[in-house]
């Protein structure tokens, strides 16, 4: 019992998780790089996507010595592939070489989705590999005359559609506004809420070319949701009388499976496109009362099928669904609560299932990829300010 006990411990303690015939590895923490051991352990169980990393550095780096062995600073996909690397092997992994490819100092604590957005675009400008096949959506920003303007137009005589102009925007993730306060937020009303036309009047009217000022709406239409969907909650906000970015803790509800964004797409969305259901993959979590220190730490289905993992540094260990939604959740007197969730869209499950032919056919078959933007319960895991 002893002997078994101690197999255990050092298991989970030490970066090595055995879960269902699988063994994850953690990740270890430099000094205040919990941030991005969370975001890293998000994208290494998307298997296509890692499997993508590692061919292409295997490919493009000498034959006679391992990628990471570099004496230069690698660049950030040749850094992430020596992170996945040792993951993949189950061993447990550092990010030296990826901070510093980064340019950031690994004891200044940062923000978790700034800094996956920024792998995502570093590695977007990779010969060889499509971010924007996984995580790349698209949305248009609209300005429109107002009815009463067009109304207007008709009556001087103007005969066309209502006055309007468009343009994509493409995105990684969805920021999401959260409000303060203790009442129960929900999801899909706070994505619903990034479509809420802003009235453009009075000093702010819409200026036209050839029709002067006019009163108009401007708002957002989704046009394509990726396979990989990330939401960003909006949980940090600058207090001026404190002169600190302060958090708001409230209760946001989050459905592990079901979300259907299918009535949040343009009338002019892509009819080919599969409907937009997502499954829950992977939660981002941060424990604090500001956004300036505190801890992250991920939980993460890795293959959708109900079996949670805490990936908290190199500490890996399994988790039920009631801890997931209980660390996540947020609210009065909770811990922790999400800052990032990402789902995954319920017919693009194979990729993370890693390179094959199905998980090939599907991810081909969603779209040609817009370009990207330019620019019981366990307790959770118990930190003070900082890591």
């Amino acid at each position: 019992r002893v002997l078994f006990l101690s197999i255990v411990l050092v298991r989970v303690v030490y970066g090595k998780q055995y879960h269902g015939g699988e063994s994850y590895a953690g990740i270890r923490n430099q000094g205040n790089t919990c941030y991005l051991n969370s975001i890293l352990q998000s994208l290494f169980h998307v298997r296509g996507f890692r499997d993508a990393i590692l061919e292409n550095a295997h490919e493009n780096e000498p034959k006679k010595r391992r990628f990471w062995q570099r004496k230069e600073i690698p660049t950030v996909e040749i850094a992430l592939a020596g992170v996945f690397e040792a993951l993949a092997h189950n061993v447990t992994a550092g990010t030296k070489e990826l901070t510093k490819s980064l340019g950031v100092d690994p004891n200044i604590q940062q923000d978790a989705q700034e800094y996956l957005r920024l792998v995502l675009e570093e590695i977007s400008s990779t010969q060889g590999i499509s971010t924007s096949k996984y995580y790349l959506g698209q949305s248009e920003r609209y300005i429109r005359i107002t009815d009463h303007e067009h109304d207007k137009l008709v009556d001087q005589g103007y005969k066309g559609p209502p006055l309007e102009t468009r343009h994509t925007e493409p995105f990684y993730d969805l920021s999401l506004d959260i409000k303060q306060g203790n009442v129960l937020q929900h999801l899909k009303t706070s994505i619903k809420e990034l479509m809420t036309p802003q009235h453009l009047e009075g000093d702010a009217q819409w200026k036209t070319k050839q029709y002067g000022p006019r009163d108009a709406l401007m708002g957002l239409d989704f046009i394509r949701f990726p396979p990989i969907l990330v939401l960003h909650l909006k949980r940090f906000a600058f207090d001026f009388e404190r002169g600190h970015v302060a958090k708001i803790n409230a209760p946001v509800a989050f459905p592990l499976s079901n979300l259907d964004l299918s009535d949040l797409l343009h009338d002019d969305a892509l009819k080919s496109d599969p409907p937009p259901l997502y499954r829950l993959h992977a939660v981002v979590c941060h424990l604090g009362s500001t956004g300036e220190s505190g801890h992250y730490y991920a939980l993460v289905d890795p293959l959708c099928d109900g079996r949670w993992l805490r990936f908290d540094d190199n500490r890996v260990t399994p988790v039920t669904v009631n801890d997931v939604i209980k660390e996540g959740l947020g609210g009065p007197g909770a811990l922790g609560s999400a800052y990032l969730l990402q789902y995954v869209r319920e017919d693009a499950l194979p990729v993370l299932h890693g390179n094959n032919k199905e998980e090939a056919n599907i991810a081909s078959s969603f779209f040609s990829s817009p370009s990207p933007p330019t620019s019981s319960a366990s307790a959770p895991p118990q930190h003070a300010a900082g890591d």
